[in-house]
């Protein structure tokens, strides 16, 4: 199939409708599904295990899990990454799912946006087998290629045609289009200058920190972790760490007074 396409498109074509559908699935299933890294670690900082907590777990094993599946079967290679089995961590993930009552809608939607990140490995890898050009086998991320897009926006007058420049729109797309499916648009605001300050400093520690550490809480917290990277596994604990720890620190010092 990727041979028929690159007979027919050329590459730079291939990448931009493969990002933009990735974009679209991943923007679709993460907002349905609630998954985000910091209302996990605020539950699990309270010690409630709820619905975040499990989504997050289920759309993380599914993608270390799919991810080595693709390894072992052939449709996936990288340098130097380990076989371990993670079918006992999905397993668990369902498990706990039952037990927090999560919707089984919110659970399809959570094992869709881990699948998401398999299939972005599977088809990058696949289209740079067959292709004359250079594609970069990658997944999801989006710390570097914000930036990118950003900087590309501000300094460039042409629209480049590669993954990242429609990725990172169509996630924004693809997670409105699902609110507004729903019915769940809302317009929502600060409240007040101290929660303006909190935010714009914390975007300020997240862009920074994400650039350090290769990547932000999807990039190196789900997609890196998926192939077994030392870097992301460290940068994924010391994420639920740091968002813990900050919790009990701002939140409760809040609440006390």
């Amino acid at each position: 199939m990727w041979a028929w396409l690159v007979d027919r498109f050329e590459t730079p074509y291939l990448l931009a409708t493969l990002g933009a559908l990735i974009g679209l699935a991943f923007g679709y299933f993460g907002q349905r599904s609630r998954f985000c890294l910091r209302a996990a670690t605020i539950e699990f900082a309270e010690r409630q295990w709820g619905q975040r907590t499990t989504v997050w777990l289920i759309t993380f094993s599914v993608a270390v899990m799919g991810t080595q599946l693709a390894i072992a079967s052939g449709w996936f290679d990288t340098a130097n990454v380990r076989q371990l089995a993670s079918v006992g961590s999905l397993s668990g993930a369902i498990l706990w799912a039952i037990r927090s009552r999560l919707p089984r809608g919110q659970i399809g939607h959570a094992i869709g946006a881990g699948a998401v990140i398999v299939v972005a490995w599977i088809a990058t890898y696949q289209l740079s087998l067959v292709s004359f050009d250079p594609v970069p086998v990658r997944s999801l991320t989006f710390t570097s290629p914000s930036a990118n897009v950003l900087m590309t926006v501000l300094a460039t007058a042409t629209v480049p045609l590669d993954f990242d420049f429609f990725f990172i729109p169509a996630v924004l797309l693809g997670a409105f289009l699902a609110a507004w499916h729903n019915r769940e648009l809302e317009l929502q605001g600060f409240q007040g200058g101290h929660a303006m300050k909190r935010y714009l400093a914390g975007a300020v520690l997240m862009g920074f920190g994400g650039i350090l550490a290769g990547g932000c809480a999807v990039g190196a917290g789900v997609t890196g972790a998926s192939l077994f990277s030392l870097t992301s596994w460290l940068t994924l604990l010391a994420m639920w760490v740091g968002g813990i720890v900050t919790h009990r620190l701002v939140d409760g010092t809040m609440r006390a007074t």
